[in-house]
């Protein structure tokens, strides 16, 4: 879904207004689907429920952090450029490497980190079970 929404790309060279805002529309409900896809996939990574109120949170933390920075980069591109094509093509890039980053980047489950010890009580609740 994210790949998708690299129709920004197509945003600063259109100059029919219907076409625009139909490209914001698809763009805006694509970037949506991809965020809710990867709150979902954080969900189904976890395996220890004690720890998924960190991993949702380091989610949205960095989407916040993305979504705050945004409009001070892209008025830096637009006061360095005077123009509006460098945001957009920044932002694809942004897009495309993320959606590239999160398919080489996912490779299993999140399992927290266990010592020896609470291996040991976790192979003896399997046994008894």
């Amino acid at each position: 879904m994210m790949v998708l929404s690299a129709a920004l790309l197509f945003v600063p060279y259109v100059q029919n207004l219907v076409i625009t805002v139909f490209l914001f529309a698809w763009i805006l409900t694509m970037i949506t689907t991809a965020i809710t896809l990867n709150i979902t996939l954080t969900s189904n990574l976890i395996v220890d429920e004690t720890s998924g109120g960190l991993a949702f949170g380091l989610v949205i933390l960095g989407g916040n952090a993305f979504r705050l920075a945004s409009p001070i980069v892209a008025g830096f591109l637009v006061d360095s450029t005077s123009r509006f094509t460098m945001p957009f093509l920044f932002a694809v890039f942004l897009v495309l490497s993320c959606a590239l980053l999160s398919w080489l980047l996912v490779k299993g489950s999140l399992r927290p980190k266990t010592t020896g010890q609470e291996e040991a009580t976790l192979a003896s609740k399997r046994l008894r079970q």
